[in-house]
């Protein structure tokens, strides 16, 4: 319940990032989408009764979102701290990271599935045991991509959406050439990219992380 709140207000913060300000030109009101420091960004237009009705529900979701997040964020760390505590199975650091970029994008369950080691601990908290240590995950992340569709703008495009998502957590991520399925970051953490025969076709050509597809349907 907390992360899915924070979740939700997490993805209203990022639709909001930017403030709206309204600047005078030549005697004329108009509005602006400020996207740097330097209050610098593009026109919306010449006042209007819309936009000014755009920039109240705008600016009141922002407000809104922005004074919510610390507060979820406190709650989310709280149930964090008491899963170490009790010692409950975790997964990397960096996993966890990766899986919430990909859930604020609306990418994990519709587009990508976690396999492997790191799915292990789903099947331990549903199964309420602690499974061995050989069957938990290690220093690295496997992911399926599973959409028969094609594949879905992330961060405003669709022709790299895996590449991006890491880049988005660690810009060090890199393809690994020999092996163009696993993308390494500086501290040589690795993520492997698999797919079904039947879906591969959808990933973009032009993104560089290729999967494995020669699996079993």
């Amino acid at each position: 319940m907390a992360y899915d709140a924070w979740l939700d207000n997490e993805r209203v913060w990022r639709e909001h990032l930017h403030r709206l300000k309204w600047k005078t030109v030549n005697g004329t009101d108009y509005l602006y989408r400020i996207v740097d420091r330097d209050g610098r960004g593009p026109s919306l237009g010449p006042r209007s009764a819309e936009l000014d009705q755009h920039f109240d529900q705008y600016m009141g979701r922002r407000d809104a979102a922005k004074s919510a997040r610390k507060r979820l964020a406190s709650r989310v760390q709280q149930v964090s701290r008491l899963c170490r505590a009790l010692r409950l199975p975790a997964v990397d650091s960096m996993v966890g990271r990766l899986l919430r970029e990909a859930d604020l994008n609306q990418l994990l369950g519709n587009v990508l599935a976690v396999v492997g080691t790191n799915a292990m601990i789903c099947y331990a908290y549903a199964a309420r045991r602690t499974l061995p240590s050989e069957l938990q995950s290690t220093a690295d992340f496997d992911i399926a991509w599973t959409t028969a569709n094609e594949a879905p703008a992330v961060f405003g495009r669709n022709d790299r959406p895996i590449m991006d998502l890491l880049k988005a957590v660690d810009g060090t991520f890199t393809v690994n050439t020999e092996r163009t399925f696993q993308a390494r970051n500086a501290d040589a953490f690795e993520v492997e990219l698999l797919a079904a025969p039947s879906v591969a076709h959808t990933l973009a050509r032009s993104d560089p992380l290729r999967p494995v597809s020669n699996l079993p349907e």
